[in-house]
């Protein structure tokens, strides 16, 4: 595994650090009460992305997800799916310096959403970087969110890198990640 591997959220395969947070996003999931849309919100790189990662793999691969130890099977169809980006049930949208999204993006999302999903499961949507969208963009995320229909469930990862469209994270369960140091 090279460096950018090891960086790379998506390919990191073991979960360190996160089991509360983990096992508390479990707990909402298997007792049917996962709400609509989770705000996860701390400083970046403390390893958000990756803890909604392993969730997700765990969601969708729970046969060979390795519970106890926090690890992604790396001969997973979902792990493999995704790292190809072919896994239809998550859409991981960046908002990225180099690459910030757009109204259009957004109203895209809507029309995407408004499909149903090949084989009838749960659609995860990731906004990683959401304290980064324009007014325009929050705006827009904001009548989705609002009436998101069945099937779909949002996670917004904020990076506390800007401030959030509060009427956005009004409409949310926010979870703040800390990390001991120990």
């Amino acid at each position: 595994m090279n460096k950018d591997d090891f960086l790379n959220p998506l390919k990191s395969r073991k979960l360190f650090g996160m089991d509360i947070y983990f096992d508390n996003l479990l707990k909402l999931y298997n007792s049917n009460k996962f709400p609509k849309v989770i705000l996860i919100s701390g400083n970046k790189g403390l390893g958000k992305f990756t803890l909604v990662n392993h969730f997700l793999n765990y969601v969708f691969s729970t046969d060979t997800y390795n519970l106890e130890e926090k690890i992604i099977d790396k001969n997973s169809d979902v792990y493999q799916s995704q790292l190809n980006g072919l896994f239809y049930n998550i859409i991981h949208l960046n908002n990225e310096e180099n690459n910030k999204l757009k109204i259009d993006d957004i109203r895209d999302l809507k029309t995407t959403l408004s499909q149903s999903t090949i084989n009838a499961k749960h659609r995860f949507i990731i906004l990683d970087d959401v304290e980064k969208l324009s007014i325009n963009s929050s705006n827009a995320l904001l009548k989705i969110i609002e009436e998101p229909s069945e099937n779909n469930y949002f996670i917004l990862i904020d990076n506390q890198e800007g401030d959030l469209l509060e009427t956005i994270a009004s409409r949310c369960l926010k979870i703040k990640i800390f990390i001991n140091k120990l």
